[in-house]
């Protein structure tokens, strides 16, 4: 299932997650599939930051700022899927939408590299035995060490600030 393209796009307008103001602002998808609003998401990312270097007068993203726009990118997006395969097209989709800028970095001679985008797969549904135990407060050990995609949805670790949008199709179960 893949939810179309005009829907991705209304929802997202719907929600304001549009123009410069969505720089630095986190959105999640729990039940992502292989990116669909996590791709547009990306795409008004990186508009997002082109404008504001045009604002500054600036042709392009400068080549010596691209790894903090790969930096800021990856901040921002987020997503869960029970799925394998599909966390895996979830992050080659979104390599997709910053290639180019690689470009610009590698043409001026500027090092730039984007780990992994924070797509974990697991099951938005359920946590884990030791992640409610975390929960209910019986946890013998570190938040640290709960399985990545439960931490997310649990608001644990790095994810303690929570998200700025929460977008997505229901998972089908």
């Amino acid at each position: 299932y893949y939810t179309p393209p005009p829907v991705v796009s209304y929802m997202l307008d719907r929600i304001g997650y549009k123009g410069p103001e969505i720089i630095g602002k986190r959105i999640l998808d729990l039940s992502c599939g292989s990116g669909g609003f996590l791709v547009e998401a990306a795409h008004r990312l990186v508009d997002a930051h082109r404008q504001y270097w045009r604002k500054n007068g600036h042709a392009h993203v400068p080549a010596d700022r691209v790894q903090g726009v790969f930096d800021s990118i990856r901040a921002s997006l987020h997503g869960v899927d029970l799925n394998p395969f599909a966390c895996a097209l979830a992050e080659t989709n979104l390599l997709i939408q910053v290639i180019d800028l690689f470009a610009i970095a590698y043409d001026k001679g500027e090092p730039a590299s984007i780990d992994r985008f924070h797509i974990y797969s697991g099951d938005s549904l359920t946590f884990s035995d030791e992640t409610l135990g975390h929960l209910d407060g019986s946890l013998p050990f570190p938040a640290e060490d709960l399985p990545v995609a439960d931490c997310l949805k649990a608001g644990i670790g790095p994810w303690e600030d929570k998200f700025d949008y929460v977008v997505g199709n229901p998972p089908y179960v």
